[in-house]
């Protein structure tokens, strides 16, 4: 979960709106100004989940690349021990095989831990765009309601 970077204070000064006479505009100046704020924190949260994301990426393509590098030193020791060119050949293409399945591994589980990291963005994305149109269309609906009222 995302840190409360305590955007409640990022927009304090609402007063500029009523000298402005921003005040009757079509909608509830306060309601957006809360919206705004938690798109920013949702937008921190998102941020969170990215740079998560990209610390395990780094992480295990350096253990694959470690496990690649141990494996392949392990094989070409084998490779170099007495024998005939024959078993050096057969040697070498195990050494190759091995190589291109822990890179072809890798890959696919480093696939899925975007693919994981995208979905876990993306659906606190879009959770968070459909709450902030609910809330938009709301606030214009209250200050519809308050017009109406006053106007009666």
């Amino acid at each position: 979960m995302a840190q409360d970077f305590n955007f409640k204070g990022f927009f304090p000064y609402t007063e500029f709106l009523k000298d402005n006479g921003l005040t009757k505009a079509p909608f509830d100046v306060n309601r957006l100004i809360e919206t705004q704020r938690r798109n920013f924190q949702t937008l921190a949260e998102a941020q969170q989940i990215a740079f998560r994301s990209f610390q395990s990426i780094a992480t295990r393509q350096a253990e694959i690349f470690s496990q690649i590098l141990k494996e392949q030193n392990c094989l070409t020791s084998e490779i170099l021990k007495d024998g005939t060119s024959e078993d050096a050949i057969a040697r070498n293409a195990e050494l190759i095989k091995k190589s291109y399945e822990t890179t072809i591994a890798g890959m696919s589980e480093i696939g899925e831990i975007v693919r994981n990291s995208n979905a876990e963005t993306s659906g606190v994305l879009n959770r968070r765009l459909k709450a902030s149109i609910k809330e938009i269309k709301s606030a214009i609906d209250s200050a519809q309601d308050d017009d109406d009222k006053r106007a009666a």
